[in-house]
């Protein structure tokens, strides 16, 4: 199960496994396989890691550096310079997702700060105000690097 189950025009094809990133186009291709995406969903999602690929390539950023921050400097990137997709950011995570299963890449670490913790009253989409738990969260890459803060609300 390769990229050849969703096409085999060699340019294309030359085009995905380039960058750091295309000795495992293959394997995120049977990751499409196997969640049932259609044709047209899983080359939009190919094209978005092969566009990542290259973008790393050009900034000289290697595999073992990819990390949430790194692509969410490649969505800037891509916000300013190409035609952006709801599913980019999806098909970027699912990449993530991959090469952490093979260990390609360091895993994703999140420090939760219970201080910070709180509750707010929150309107759902049912018309109710709902009790609102509040916890802001950093993230720190392998080297030692703290990301922004982050909101994670869970509602009760």
């Amino acid at each position: 199960m390769t990229i050849n189950a969703y096409g085999t025009i060699p340019k294309l094809q030359r085009r995905l496994h380039g960058g750091p990133l295309g000795v495992h186009i293959d394997l995120y291709a049977a990751r499409l396989l196997k969640e049932g995406h259609c044709r047209q969903s899983a080359w939009r999602c190919l094209r978005v890691v092969s566009d990542f690929s290259h973008w790393l390539e050009r900034k000289r950023i290697g595999l073992g550096e990819v990390d949430e921050r790194t692509v969410e400097r490649y969505q800037v990137f891509r916000l300013r310079n190409r035609c952006p997709f709801l599913s980019d950011k999806p098909a970027l995570d699912r990449l993530l997702s991959v090469l952490r299963g093979i260990d390609a890449i360091q895993p994703n670490t999140t420090v939760v700060d219970r201080r910070s913790a709180g509750s707010i009253r929150a309107f759902d989409s049912g018309s109710t105000w709902r009790e609102t738990d509040v916890v802001f969260a950093t993230r720190t890459n392998a080297a030692g690097v703290q990301g922004r803060a982050t909101l994670a609300i869970a509602m009760r």
